[in-house]
């Protein structure tokens, strides 16, 4: 249905349509039909009237006519002579008016040229002094703008040199940087466990427990074996390979001191200390120092090797016992089984026969003479490198810092001057463009006044001949119309002048009669075209007509059949 609907609404619309259509085609056909017979009639009017009436005043006008020539022609024989003296004399002046009208429109073209051309020259001789004056100032302005372009392109350059420079720099700072960091990383990495081994060692050594002690600065310790003695550097290593762990334990005043230190390491939870109360502590017995001649490359007692206090010889003398210190181990294997002994290079030979040698850990915690537990060197070179890494960072952020504001201020500055560059290029190309305007403009100025001035040239020198020439034929014209002048005023010429008139006044009029006549002829022509182009559009617009009734009735059976 709704589909319907459409359909119907469709139809009806164009059914309005064809009927304005058709409307609209009906007043046109009227108004064809209207004005056909208005031209019908208007082509009557003129058949039945006009056209009869001009042509009975032409006919009547060329009778006159006729009648007048029959007349001169009488007349003619007696003013034969009069008419040739006349005709004579009218050729003559008009043989010279054939002349001299020409050359005088020529000579007042001439100078009236002339006048021009010099006016013309005078404002082109200015403009082209104008022109001149802006070339030389477009070509100083050009000059300029390139000096400005060159000295523009040389700072370029200058400035790019410099950001490359700075970018490099920039570069190598941050290259460096990036080493520097991957260095620190690594040498980071090797301290932090070169840390815990030391770390490692000192908790199996007791070391950790024995510092936190000593950091307490508690009454009644005096510091640990390594701490109450010194050496000479040569017998260094064999006693401290001697002492072992030994160098390690904390000398107390007495046991009760040992026994708050125990008590202070099990509530802070911080390892286990071995502890030598100088109350208490018991050595054992020292050989006689005579045995010692007959052992070869024996240095001596590792407790005679020792410098210390008195009061701390009971701790030296349970550290080190009877241990002898030899040269070399060849030396000490004579006495091996006999007594516990010590090289300089820190073999161990102990009394029941096991020997201990090899390579020495360079990372040992303690040493004699040293407060503190000493670093390896690698520790102390990898701290030291750290430090140096750190400020060597330090130094190449504040760089780096530099050069990216260099960077970017170079940058900066070297993209205002490449503006700055293209600006004066585009000024200086539009003062090229307008120098080669000016001096177009000029060459065209320069051409043009030397056509102009051949050009006056030419006229001035036909002025000159005209100026010559015209006068004589001014007076023979002059003699001619004085002698016409005396003729015409006879009798004979006057009669002849009144037919002669009365001639031209009717051939006159019968040109404007059959000039009506034709008129009226062609408008009947026309009108009778119009009426043929009007019945062929009256036959169009019927035809129309009838196709779009034909439409309406088709739309009228459409909508019937939707309905």
């Amino acid at each position: 249905m709704r589909q319907l609907q459409r359909q119907e609404t469709d139809l009806q619309a164009t059914r309005k349509a064809l009927e304005a259509n058709l409307t609209r085609t009906q007043q046109e056909l009227q108004e064809a039909q209207q004005q056909c017979l208005t031209l019908q009639q208007e082509q009557a009017q003129l058949e039945q009237q006009e056209l009869a009436t001009l042509r009975s005043r032409r006919d009547a006008a060329l009778q006159q006519l006729e009648a007048s020539r029959e007349a001169a022609n009488a007349s003619a024989a007696s003013a034969e002579a009069w008419v040739q003296e006349q005709t004579s004399l009218r050729h003559q002046i008009d043989g010279i008016l054939t002349t001299l009208e020409p050359q005088r429109s020529e000579q007042a073209r001439l100078r009236e040229r002339t006048v021009q051309l010099e006016r013309q020259m005078q404002e082109q001789t200015d403009s082209r002094a104008s022109l001149t004056q802006q070339i030389a100032d477009t070509q100083t302005q050009q000059a300029a703008k390139l000096a400005q372009q060159e000295e523009a392109q040389q700072q370029i350059q200058a400035l790019a040199a410099k950001l490359a420079a700075a970018e490099e720099e920039l570069q190598i700072q941050q290259e460096t940087q990036t080493r520097l960091l991957q260095e620190q990383r690594d040498k980071q990495r090797r301290l932090d466990k070169l840390e815990a081994q030391t770390q490692a060692i000192q908790e199996a050594q007791g070391t950790h427990a024995t510092q936190l002690i000593l950091q307490m600065n508690m009454s009644g310790v005096c510091g640990l074996v390594a701490q109450l003695g010194r050496v000479d550097p040569r017998y260094q290593l064999a006693l401290e390979t001697a002492a072992g762990a030994r160098l390690g334990n904390l000398v107390v005043e007495d046991d009760g001191v040992a026994a708050a230190c125990i008590e202070l390491l099990k509530q802070r939870k911080a390892g286990r200390a071995t502890f030598l109360p100088l109350n208490k502590i018991q050595t054992g017995r020292l050989p006689a120092k005579g045995t010692l001649r007959s052992r070869p490359g024996c240095i001596g007692f590792a407790l005679d090797l020792i410098d210390f206090e008195d009061r701390y010889r009971d701790v030296f003398a349970y550290v080190f016992g009877s241990t002898l210190v030899f040269e070399t181990l060849s030396d000490a294997r004579r006495s091996l089984g006999e007594h516990r002994m010590v090289t300089l290079e820190g073999d161990l030979l102990e009394s029941s026969g096991a020997m201990t040698g090899g390579s020495i850990n360079t990372r040992q915690s303690l040493h004699f003479g040293r407060m503190d537990a000493d670093e390896s060197d690698e520790v102390k070179t990898l701290r030291d490198r750290l430090q140096e890494i750190d400020r060597i960072l330090i130094h190449c952020e504040n760089a780096i810092f530099r050069a990216t504001n260099l960077v970017k201020e170079r940058t900066q500055a070297l993209s205002e001057l490449r503006q700055q560059h293209r600006e004066h290029q585009l000024k200086a190309e539009q003062f090229t463009k307008e120098l080669q305007s000016l001096q177009t403009q000029h060459t065209s100025l320069t051409t043009q006044l030397t056509q102009q001035q051949q050009e006056l040239d030419t006229a001035q020198t036909r002025l000159q001949i005209l100026d010559i020439e015209m006068p004589a034929q001014e007076a023979e014209l002059q003699q001619l119309r004085q002698a016409l002048t005396e003729l015409e005023q006879s009798h004979t010429h006057s009669e002849w002048q009144q037919m002669q008139a009365t001639l031209r006044s009717q051939e006159a009029d019968l040109s404007q009669k059959e000039l009506a006549l034709r008129t009226a002829e062609q408008r009947i022509r026309d009108l009778d075209n119009q009426q043929q182009r009007l019945q062929e559009k009256i036959q169009q617009q019927q035809q129309r007509a009838q196709e779009l009734r034909t439409q309406q009735a088709a739309q009228l059976n459409q909508e019937s059949a939707v309905r």
